[in-house]
């Protein structure tokens, strides 16, 4: 059983509605009693229905109070289990009220109510009946069919008047709090017929009366029923301003820049990006995000360094009226000037060997512009031994130096800077890279002309020599007579002095002759003695270096040592008498001779 206090609400309920309605009669039949009864259908105070309850009302049929409440508001089936009675009264007000009450508040209040009235005010099988099956079977019927299934269950009674159906209606359910919509919120409205979520483009359209969205735009939102629908000609309206949006909002700018290779010239660098979170990117561009007055963004520089432009959060505004709270996060712009790569390259030359050292002070010098950090296999050099000029004014010059001396035919060295300087300029804009030449010396052939002695003596008993009369030496188109330095039995050497400090010593063996007597040959003639005759090889050095392969000797003419026996005078005597002398053979002795050269 439920409590009293909803059997009174319900009652209450049940008299404000019924007070509602005109009087009436009501035609009550029973299977078995055609008798027409006329009911008395003023309503009546709590304390009346009470009073009536507990008197047990014993003059009106069986579970007509303990049901109207369960009927009136759409639970005839329980009036109808109870005793089979549909009066006028609860075929009209469950008709009626019942069909907009009785679904619901019959369904649940009526049901519930109406089933514990009926059961404790009625007589026990009436009201047991009544309420139960009134109260359950009411409750359930008005609460599924609602006031369809109430107004049509409870209107059975024999003058119930037909249920009016619903009035179709387009509510907006969201409407803006405040009447306010942050900006870039997608609001749309949501519209319902009652409790029923209706469907844009199926029921209704909707129509703004701006397409400005930015903030301070005010905005009338009109929805219209679709034609062709129950909706049709039926209008929902509401508005709301646009305000800005408040929640931070960081813009990230940053400052250009540029890395350059001096040039001499003054260069710049200038502008800066502007990048805001995804959602707004296209919120916020150079366009609306600017520098404030007295700010720019560029920097000029000419010398190596870097040079900034000097930016911060400070350095900007923003125009863009839809956000009230932007944040700028700035990187400055840097304009780096680097040095420029200045290749000083030494340069290279050969020479055929002459005994001289090699040496080649020219350099040249290449400014790599592409700062590429390497010098081109084809890259236009010019070498002369003074100053180049560089990008910016300065000068360079340089002195340059072999690793070693290289004298010798068919040596190679390198060339290299010494040292170099900058004057006018300044330093630190060039990268300075050297490059080594090469130096080499290549094979040279010089000829060499010896010319021995030639000498005739009278055999006088004395010892005479002959030796080397000359030597020459053909160098570069020019003939260097030699010194002889040395003509003995012990050898033979000869100096050629080319130049200042540089003399080729040539050597070899004796190039001599030394005698006293004739020289008679097999055959008993009197021959001369060789000078030279077998010199076939020299020696040259410079330096104490041998140097003999870039010398030939030219062709050698052996020179002659002669001794001629001295003539013999016989003068005869007066003596008539034959005298008889005897003369005897002696080979004649050569002092020296030294004709063989040996290395």
């Amino acid at each position: 059983m439920r409590t009293w206090r909803k059997a009174l609400s319900f009652m209450v309920m049940l008299a404000m509605l019924v007070t509602m309605l005109p009087p009436v009669s009501i035609a009550s039949a029973t299977e078995t009693d055609t008798t027409v009864t006329t009911v008395d259908t003023t309503p009546q105070t709590v304390e009346e229905k009470e009073k009536q309850t507990e008197d047990g009302n014993d003059d009106e049929p069986d579970n007509e109070p303990g049901n109207e409440p369960g009927n009136e508001p759409g639970n005839e089936p329980g009036n109808e289990s109870s005793n089979g009675n549909s009066n006028q009264t609860g075929g009209e007000t469950g008709g009626e009220t019942g069909g907009e009450t009785g679904g619901e508040t019959g369904g649940e209040t009526g049901g519930e109510t109406g089933g514990e009235t009926g059961g404790e005010t009625g007589d026990e099988t009436g009201g047991e009946t009544g309420g139960e099956t009134g109260g359950e079977t009411g409750g359930e019927t008005g609460g599924e069919t609602g006031g369809e299934t109430g107004g049509e269950t409870g209107g059975e009674g024999d003058s119930g008047d037909p249920v009016t159906p619903p009035t179709p209606k387009l509510e907006i359910t969201n409407k803006p709090t405040d009447g306010k919509v942050t900006y870039g919120e997608d609001w749309v409205p949501e519209v319902k017929d009652g409790i029923t979520l209706l469907t844009k483009g199926t029921h209704y359209d909707v129509y703004y009366s701006t397409d400005d969205r930015n903030a301070g735009t005010e905005v009338k939102v009109t929805v219209k029923g679709k034609e062709g629908t129950a909706y049709e000609n039926l209008t929902a309206e509401t508005s709301y301003t646009i305000i800005q949006y408040a929640d931070e909002v960081t813009v990230t700018i940053t400052g250009n820049s540029a890395s350059k290779v001096f040039t001499g010239d003054k260069q710049s660098v200038s502008g800066y990006t502007v990048k805001a979170p995804e959602e707004f990117a296209d919120e916020f561009s150079v366009r609306n995000v600017t520098l404030k007055k007295d700010y720019t963004a560029e920097v000029s520089g000419t010398n190596v360094g870097e040079y900034t432009m000097g930016l911060t959060s400070a350095s900007f505004e923003h125009s863009n009226t839809n956000f009230s709270n932007v944040k700028f996060d700035v990187t400055d712009g840097v304009l780096s000037i680097t040095p420029l790569n200045v290749f000083l390259v030494a340069g290279s030359d050969d020479k055929p060997f002459d005994g001289f050292p090699l040496t080649c002070n020219d350099y040249a010098v290449y400014c790599d512009t592409n700062n590429s950090g390497t010098l081109p296999e084809d890259a236009e050099l010019t070498f002369d031994a003074n100053p180049k000029d560089l990008p910016g004014g300065a000068k360079i010059t340089a002195t340059v130096g072999e690793e070693s001396e290289v004298i010798l035919a068919g040596s190679t060295t390198n060339n290299k800077i010494i040292e170099y300087t900058i004057n006018p300029g300044n330093p630190q804009n060039y990268n300075v890279k050297t490059e080594t030449g090469t130096l080499t010396v290549l094979s040279q052939e010089y000829q060499i002309t010896l010319q021995p002695e030639s000498a005739t003596y009278p055999y006088d008993g004395q010892s005479h020599s002959v030796g080397l009369e000359s030597a020459t030496l053909t160098y570069k188109d020019n003939k260097i007579t030699g010194v002889i330095k040395q003509n003995d039995a012990d050898g033979t050497k000869v100096t050629f002095e080319v130049g200042a400090g540089t003399v080729f010593t040539l050597t070899t063996s004796a190039i001599y002759a030394e005698a006293t007597d004739v020289f008679y040959d097999k055959n008993g003639d009197v021959s001369s003695y060789p000078v030279g005759s077998e010199v076939i090889k020299i020696q040259v050095s410079l330096n104490n270096v041998d140097v003999t392969k870039n010398f030939v000797l030219d062709t050698f003419t052996p020179g002659t040592l002669t001794i001629n026996p001295r003539p013999v005078i016989i003068t005869a005597n007066d003596n008539p008498k034959p005298t008889t002398r005897t003369m005897t053979w002696k080979t004649p002795q050569m002092t020296k001779v030294c004709s063989k050269t040996t290395k």
